[in-house]
């Protein structure tokens, strides 16, 4: 009773310190890909299980995933919300409860191996508690990171249980919570090698048996490094090409060391580049850390279990370098921990929880738990939404431009183009020669006519860096159209649509493009093309004007419909209505004045193309 109550303790202080995750929105792109256009998370269906198993995802900056069991997770949160555009409360409920199921694991591994409950509630308050471990708990797409330390964490109280009693059904479940934390994040592959490192302290039970038992283990081991493969064969991306593998190693293993030791400065992300190359400092680092390693081994067995048992967890994130341009982030280090806390607790229980060394070892995480939770407290607003993500961002790496992207992105989505105008200038001010820099300059003029030349001419200047830029292509055919040159800004809109054939914006956008040109046919099909993937009023405003170009009844019957439907979802459509001349021909034919509205309407605009959907900075 005792140890359920102080559990039952620790699971409130958890929860509290980190209750504001729950109210927070989407923080950033990924966790739209994930739920948002994830087919099947919002629609269950009888086949939406095969689904989940038959989907590989990508998101930014990694080798790509198979979760499946993380996709059934996520459509579990949908049905419970059952409606896309409500906030994320089931979703960040759902990551938090995971995360409080972690922590009661961890006590129960604590007490199984220290029979103390101080020592338990001390340790996994420090687990639950850590800097570190926020952004996995607040960032919706992070579920795969505590669903795969959920389930690991199980599998390691059921081969603890096995190494003790020594039933095969603990060692039979332990496999199959193996299986199912590879189904959920293949980066947890080296949990068998967590086993033999217990195996050898402070089960001390390391010997051919032992040994032999982990035949199961390996080969989903080697099961899942061949997906991983597969996997990452169809990834993109890559890291500066100036850096070379060791380069990378080291600049990773160095950042790891200095977050887990120094977590009062997190950030959402950790950009690199080529300037970035290790310095003395990162190699003195992983030296100190494999030399470590090597003494622990001659002679301090619960030291090395804890450095080589984080090192099992830790280091198959190693496997997204060749795929990304930044730093690895926070979560990968989330189950870091386990291995130290467990061979603490161990230690604890072989010294004697009354010595003053264990006295005075409670004092101390007693004193680090109340500024872990401070830190974590705080760091919860991060997470938001993604202003206060980007916020961040450029508060610890003040040069670099893509954190300005993400706020210019933001406040563009919010229609606050004057804000996002302020970030856009210090984007193009952190780095002048930065083509990222110039496009969100280029964007964020946009929506002032009075610059659109200056808009064309920076967004041409960043095309120059990477001529298949899509969102740049697509942006620069929306300012060449507003500036009325139609047939320059065709050229750039079928470029962007060839490129992202599945982007409805794009075809909307060339669609008005070509109205402009007298290509109404043209601007039907990709008005319709577009409508099959949104009911956007732009879209249905754009058919209703290259409809009624056209002659005959049936033309005009369809224009009518469209411009019905147009109205009805954007009043202020009917301004752009009334000065149509080919629109205001129907009002006779079919009485329907209602639809124009014939008042000054100076602030709509002189055209439908005040509002030609554009790309943002695709960085949010």
């Amino acid at each position: 009773m005792v140890a359920i109550c102080a559990c039952m303790s620790t699971l409130v202080i958890v929860g509290t310190v980190l209750f504001p995750v729950v109210t927070a929105d989407f923080a950033n792109r990924d966790d739209s890909t994930y739920v948002f256009e994830t087919v099947g998370i919002w629609h269950w269906s009888s086949d939406a299980a095969q689904l989940a198993f038959n989907r590989v995802h990508y998101p930014s900056d990694t080798g790509g995933y198979y979760q499946p069991l993380v996709d059934l997770s996520y459509m579990l949160d949908a049905r419970l919300t059952r409606d896309s555009r409500a906030q994320a409360f089931f979703f960040h409920l759902d990551n938090l409860g995971i995360h409080l199921l972690n922590v009661t694991l961890v006590f129960t591994l604590v007490l199984r191996l220290s029979r103390s409950v101080a020592w338990s509630v001390l340790l996994s308050l420090a687990f639950g508690l850590h800097p570190i471990q926020v952004e996995s708990v607040a960032w919706i797409s992070q579920r795969m990171t505590l669903l795969g330390t959920m389930f690991s964490l199980a599998a390691t109280v059921c081969y603890v249980r096995y190494a003790t009693d020594r039933r095969v059904a603990g060692l039979l479940c332990a496999l199959a919570l193996y299986a199912a934390a590879l189904l959920s994040k293949t980066t947890f592959l080296a949990l068998p090698v967590a086993f033999l490192l217990l195996d050898y302290w402070p089960l001390n039970r390391l010997a051919r048996p032992a040994i032999l038992e982990k035949g199961p283990f390996v080969l989903l081991m080697l099961a899942a490094v061949v997906v991983r493969l597969a996997v990452g064969s169809q990834a993109t991306g890559g890291p500066p090409a100036e850096l070379g593998w060791t380069a990378l190693v080291v600049l990773n293993i160095s950042s790891f060391a200095q977050r887990l030791a120094w977590p009062f400065a997190l950030s959402p992300l950790y950009p690199i580049s080529a300037s970035d190359g290790p310095g003395l400092g990162d190699f003195v680092i992983v030296l100190f850390a494999i030399a470590a390693l090597v003494l622990a081994l001659r002679g301090v067995r619960p030291l090395f279990v804890a450095i080589a048992g984080m090192a099992a967890f830790v280091l198959p994130a190693m496997v997204h370098l060749p795929f990304t341009s930044r730093l690895l982030g926070d979560q990968y280090l989330y189950p870091a921990f386990i291995m130290p806390i467990l061979v603490v607790a161990a230690w604890m229980s072989s010294r004697g929880p009354s010595t003053l060394p264990a006295k005075s070892a409670a004092v101390g995480f007693a004193v680090l738990i109340f500024a872990f939770g401070a830190v974590s407290h705080r760091d919860t607003s991060v997470w938001r939404d993604g202003e206060h993500f980007f916020h961040r961002v450029v508060e610890t790496h003040p040069r670099w431009v893509p954190g300005y992207a993400g706020l210019v992105d933001w406040h563009l989505r919010r229609g606050d183009h004057d804000q996002a105008l302020v970030w856009a200038r210090k984007a193009r001010a952190a780095d002048l020669d930065s083509a990222l820099g110039q496009f969100c300059l280029g964007t964020a003029l946009l929506p002032d006519a009075e610059r659109n030349k200056e808009s064309i001419r920076l967004l041409r200047s960043a095309l120059r860096s990477r001529p298949e830029w899509v969102a740049c292509l697509q942006n620069l055919g929306a300012a060449l159209t507003r500036d009325g040159r139609p047939g320059e800004a065709i050229e750039y809109l079928e470029r962007a649509r060839d490129l992202s054939p599945k982007s409805w914006d794009i075809r909307t956008g060339l669609g008005y493009a070509y109205l402009k040109s007298d290509r109404p046919a043209d601007a039907r099909r990709e008005f319709t093309l577009a409508r099959k993937r949104s009911n956007d009023p732009r879209i249905q405003f754009g058919l209703a004007m290259a409809w009624a170009e056209n002659e005959g009844t049936r033309a005009h019957e369809y224009a009518r419909r469209h411009l019905e439907a147009a109205v009805g979802l954007d009043k202020r459509l009917a301004i752009h209505a009334a000065r149509n001349p080919a629109l205001r021909r129907l009002a006779s034919e079919f009485g329907i004045e209602s639809l124009f509205d014939t008042t000054d309407g100076s602030d709509g605009g002189d055209s439908p193309e005040w509002d030609i959907p554009t790309a943002g900075t695709q960085q949010l």
